[in-house]
């Protein structure tokens, strides 16, 4: 199987998966995206600058920009999803809104300096949940915290309970459980549930 693999759906949105595991909604990714977008709105009025951890299919940073005027620094591990995201929203990296960065040393660096205050770093979970780690480690840098009990607390304000707590991952993929949520649920109790399914895993 491919790292990353992407599909198009009857709606003719293209979304994508990463080792089998999906990096949005496969039923109405747009619609998640607003969700996530209007769970975060304290968090995003009035800020410069807004980090995004996981790009993934890319339409919750197409939906942040619609709704937002600030500057977006978006950030993802897989070469294959920034290219398709900047393929497909070309019109917002030429207008400058939104700048797309690896997690290579010289990407972050250049991440770090474009960061304005005051900003807000926002985690997409299905979209950064596999690569934590190293999402964690430059959200330590951009927020200065260095315990697991500072990082739960701004998390905890967020919304996103134990969503960075253990440095070890459970490597058991949780993808069946993902779909069958994805599936079945209303997205409200869907998030809910993924953000619960996902602290448990990371402990």
């Amino acid at each position: 199987m491919n790292q990353v693999e992407f599909l198009t759906l009857p709606s003719g949105d293209l979304v994508s998966r990463v080792r089998g595991i999906q990096t949005c909604s496969f039923i109405e990714p747009r619609m998640e995206a607003q969700s996530w977008v209007n769970h975060y709105q304290e968090n995003i009025r009035g800020r410069r600058t807004l980090v995004v951890l996981g790009i993934g299919s890319g339409y919750h940073v197409e939906a942040l920009a619609q709704g937002s005027n600030s500057k977006i620094l978006a950030v993802e591990k897989h070469d294959a999803l920034r290219v398709s995201f900047c393929e497909r929203f070309s019109s917002r990296i030429e207008s400058k809104q939104i700048e797309v960065f690896g997690l290579d040393e010289q990407s972050l660096s250049q991440l770090i300096d474009q960061v304005k205050t005051p900003f807000t770093v926002l985690t997409f979970a299905p979209a950064a949940y596999l690569d934590l780690p190293e999402f964690r480690a430059l959200y330590d840098v951009l927020c200065g915290r260095e315990t697991s009990a500072l990082l739960t607390g701004q998390f905890r304000l967020r919304g996103l309970q134990d969503f960075f707590v253990s440095s070890e991952i459970n490597l058991k993929s949780p993808s069946e459980s993902y779909r069958k949520l994805a599936k079945e649920q209303s997205l409200s109790t869907r998030w809910r549930n993924v953000f619960k399914m996902m602290g448990e895993l990371i402990r």
